[in-house]
Order: structure tokens, then C-alpha cells, then sequence
């Protein structure tokens, strides 16, 4: 659980720098199996939210489209 709660928060509350993010994934993740991880724990991770005083259904999917549309790759 700790895990995700620190993915979440790092994606929540940083300022995020979706540029060298994305940089990064393509350079280093080939297979998109980081991708993949980052974008199931912001859509399985509810306990994770609660943690963290988020909400799923409103930060979550905020949080998660953004990314999507940021960073498709």
C-alpha cells in the first residue's frame, strides 16, 4: 500500500514535470510496463486515496486523465 500512496502523491501533489516524464518513459520504458503500472495504481488504488485525503472518484480521475492525455506515448 505504501507503494502506491507514494506513486499517487508524488502524481498529486508535485509539480509535475509532464515534458521530462514523458521523456523518460520513452527512453527507458520500452515495453510500457512502468506506463501500465502508473496508470493501474491510479485506477485501483482507492484505499491509497483515502491515505492520502483524496478522493477517487474526484482527484483520482482528474488525476488519471491528465496523465493520459499528457502523456500518451
Amino acid at each position: 500500500m505504501k507503494d502506491r500512496a507514494d506513486i499517487i502523491s508524488l502524481l498529486a501533489f508535485v509539480d509535475l514535470k509532464t515534458g521530462l516524464l514523458k521523456k523518460l518513459l520513452k527512453k527507458y520504458d520500452s515495453r510500457k510496463s512502468l506506463w501500465k503500472t502508473i496508470k493501474r495504481t491510479l485506477r485501483e488504488s482507492r484505499a491509497e486515496y483515502k491515505t492520502l485525503g483524496l478522493s477517487y472518484e474526484k482527484d483520482g480521475v482528474k488525476l488519471r486523465k491528465l496523465l493520459e492525455k499528457k502523456l500518451t506515448i
